[in-house]
């Protein structure tokens, strides 16, 4: 297993400079794509139509101008010059990535993708297939976010709770999954600031905002899915989880 979570790194880690995705940074194209990079981009692309484009995981360059913004010493706003996000926001549109199995390619330059709000949900669904695999069909996995298969010590599912924050280990609610799938985000899970006000998950047209919610879960067959989902719904109002909830999907806060 470590090892394949090693080689999917390979793929989708956005610090390892020799990575598919740190490549294609890099050079605004990537040739012959993995075919998993091409599954996470085609769910990408998905989710993005489906939130309105709350999902976007290239997002990237609107991050590095606020991290290098609050890299400087004494920073406190969390506004940046307007020049500087004009120019990182012409850079950010899912639109215009290019994929298929010939190549990856951004039609702006100066684009730059984060794929860690889908990533760590596809290697864990990885995961849990190889274990499934090899007939480990009882278990409850957690490689960044979790996946239950089966239903548990008793068959009636594997219990799960969900903390209040990143701070706060507090459990706010309590699930019960049965192969099934539940991912978290947290706007402030990781900061951006030394004071820890600021959150790093950053909204597409807009930039940091305050969230309506600290934590969001969101509960799917598969945990990729419920990545991308909750990474999007932790940008939404509260009037627009009540329309995602209605129409079906299981939306916790």
């Amino acid at each position: 297993m470590t090892a394949e979570i090693r080689r999917l790194e390979a793929i989708f880690s956005i610090y390892r400079d020799d990575s598919e995705l740190s490549r294609l940074n890099r050079h605004g194209r990537l040739t012959a794509p993995s075919p998993e990079l091409l599954a996470v981009l085609t769910l990408a692309a998905s989710v993005h139509r489906e939130t309105g484009g709350l999902f976007d995981p290239t997002v990237q360059p609107l991050f590095a101008a606020y991290a290098e913004h609050f890299a400087k010493a004494n920073t406190r706003s969390r506004d940046l010059p307007r020049k500087i996000f004009d120019t990182a926001l012409a850079r950010v549109g899912f639109k215009a990535v290019r994929f298929d199995a010939g190549a990856v390619a951004y039609t702006r330059p100066g684009m730059a993708m984060t794929l860690n709000g889908v990533a760590q949900g596809f290697i864990t669904d990885r995961v849990a297939a190889l274990l499934k695999a090899r007939g480990f069909e009882n278990v409850l996995l957690d490689v960044g976010e979790i996946v239950a298969l089966g239903g548990g010590r008793d068959g009636r599912g594997w219990r799960i709770g969900l903390k209040q924050g990143p701070d706060d280990d507090t459990v706010l609610e309590r699930l019960t999954l049965t192969d099934r799938a539940v991912a978290t985000s947290m706007l402030r899970g990781t900061t951006l600031d030394a004071a820890g006000r600021f959150g790093h998950i950053i909204h597409p047209r807009q930039g940091l905002v305050r969230p309506a919610f600290p934590r969001v879960s969101v509960v799917e067959d598969n945990a990729a899915r419920a990545d991308a989902l909750s990474t999007a719904a932790a940008l939404m109002t509260f009037d627009q989880i009540s329309q995602w909830r209605a129409r079906g999907v299981d939306i916790r806060v």
